[in-house]
């Protein structure tokens, strides 16, 4: 089963700080790297290194070539990306304290720019069954869900970043949102009926990751136990990518919870967030 993830491509700036910098306060930066980023290119790497095959589709300016450089060395299939002259790649500002806590600023830059046209290209070349992975970080989101749905593929939705947006969009149509526990609440409070339509995964940090269907099934995994946590950037990304692989394998729910939150124990006691996602090899409950 083949995974199409169209999602955002950015180029991650982080600096790390003693803390997170509070309104008005001024505060020296430690040390800066640049890294590979954004929700989707994290969740297409977190899907190849649990071994799925993966398809991503977006749109980077002339600066971010190194984005689809990386996916390709990773094993995904790039042609779906688009080379935009006029816009540059989508960046974000990324503060990581000393207790690995981080703060995100993003611009969109490019992935604003995904057009129905793009994502339909991409989506021609998706059978029926197969799945779609989406995040909030890109443009066109309601023609892609009906034309999903229309091609028969099951859509995995990670609703982040969360915008009033999102409540207008056919969420209905997703067969499962993957979400944290204050995004949770959140679209259970403002789109209660949609909620209620779809199967949901909510990560529970340190206490763990809970699978609930429409008819009231509910699977519980906890949380495995981080070596030391470095940087929790690319923990649910992490995650997202590990489950979908799971599920696209052809696992149960309760293995696919399990592998997600294995990888994710990993991925927080390494800096960065790509660079930080493991490969399946190393999940010791795949030895």
């Amino acid at each position: 089963m083949k995974v199409l993830n169209i999602g955002s491509l950015n180029i991650d700036l982080v600096n790390r700080v003693d803390h997170i910098v509070r309104p008005g306060e001024t505060a020296p930066v430690l040390s800066f790297a640049r890294f590979a980023g954004g929700k989707g290119l994290n969740q297409s790497v977190a899907l190849a290194r649990a071994g799925a095959e993966v398809l991503h589709a977006g749109a980077i300016g002339a600066d971010g070539l190194f984005l689809r450089e990386l996916l390709e060395s990773e094993g995904a299939e790039c042609s779906g990306i688009a080379v935009l002259n006029d816009v540059p790649t989508g960046y974000a500002l990324i503060q990581v304290a000393k207790d690995g806590e981080n703060a995100i600023l993003v611009n969109g830059g490019a992935n604003h720019a995904v057009t129905p046209e793009l994502a339909e290209k991409a989506l021609a070349r998706m059978t029926s069954g197969d799945i779609l992975l989406l995040q909030n970080e890109i443009s066109s989101l309601p023609e892609i869900f009906r034309s999903a749905t229309a091609k028969g593929l099951r859509i995995f939705f990670n609703p982040s970043p969360l915008t009033p947006e999102i409540a207008e969009l056919p969420l209905e149509l997703a067969d499962t949102l993957l979400v944290n526990e204050e995004e949770s609440a959140a679209l259970r409070a403002a789109v209660p009926e949609k909620f209620a339509a779809c199967n949901t995964v909510t990560t529970k940090g340190a206490q763990g990751a809970e699978f609930r269907s429409p008819g009231g099934e509910t699977v519980f995994v906890p949380a495995f136990p981080a070596p030391k946590v470095v940087d929790t950037t690319g923990a649910g990304d992490t995650f997202t990518g590990f489950y979908v692989a799971a599920i696209a394998r052809g696992e149960g729910v309760r293995q696919a919870l399990t592998e997600g939150a294995a990888a994710a124990a990993i991925a927080v006691s390494r800096p960065g967030a790509a660079a930080a996602i493991p490969r399946r090899s190393e999940l010791e409950i795949c030895k």
